[in-house]
């Protein structure tokens, strides 16, 4: 039985969060892989807005398959709502479960610009110490993940995006030159050799 949304009950129950009535709708056949109408999974559903972790941890452990799915709309996987929307815990359960935390929505965003939207500090923090080179990623506006800290207001975190970038650039600068420095001693061996 589909809603006027084109939504199952089983996708009702994913954003109601209630894991009670979601596993007696699964008890009595609901399909839980079956899409909502713009291509959002039970996952999806209950990652949005951030107002069901609860449900997110029980989807995750009884449908893991779901965890490396994009939606239709925006493209994002469940990792680029959790990013943006949850805890971190939550980010760490998608990561432990085998999200793949470099998929990108069809806009180019990556988990690190979706938190830097919502300036969501501890999920911030955690990425860039995981996955430091997604502070140069470009979108397909070419915006950084610096780009929406700025456009969150938080100079907080404006400071700990421009801080990492800095060192980032700093150690692939002191890495270029080194490469530099033995290719010469290296030509140098080799004409040495040579004579």
């Amino acid at each position: 039985m589909i809603d006027e949304r084109g939504c199952a009950p089983i996708h009702s129950a994913s954003e109601g969060g209630d894991t009670e009535i979601f596993d007696k709708l699964i008890s009595a056949g609901a399909l839980p892989y079956e899409e909502f109408a713009n291509g959002f999974s039970i996952l999806h559903i209950a990652c949005g807005q951030g107002k069901k972790p609860a449900m997110i941890k029980h989807i995750v452990t009884k449908f893991p398959a779901m965890i490396n799915k994009s939606e239709q709309t925006l493209g994002c996987y469940p990792c680029h709502y959790v990013a943006k929307f949850h805890s971190l815990e939550l980010l760490k359960l998608l990561e432990e479960r085998g999200a793949n935390m470099y998929e990108i929505t069809s806009q180019g965003n990556t988990i690190l610009h979706l938190a830097c939207e919502t300036a969501n500090m501890n999920n911030v923090e955690y990425i860039i110490s995981r996955y430091p080179r997604l502070l140069h990623h470009r979108n397909k506006n070419r915006a950084l993940p610096l780009d929406f800290a700025v456009a969150s207001k938080n100079t907080q975190l404006v400071h700990l995006i421009h801080t990492k970038s800095a060192q980032i650039l700093k150690k692939q600068i002191y890495l270029s030159n080194l490469m530099v420095v033995i290719i010469i001693v290296a030509a140098f061996a080799w004409n040495l050799y040579r004579l």
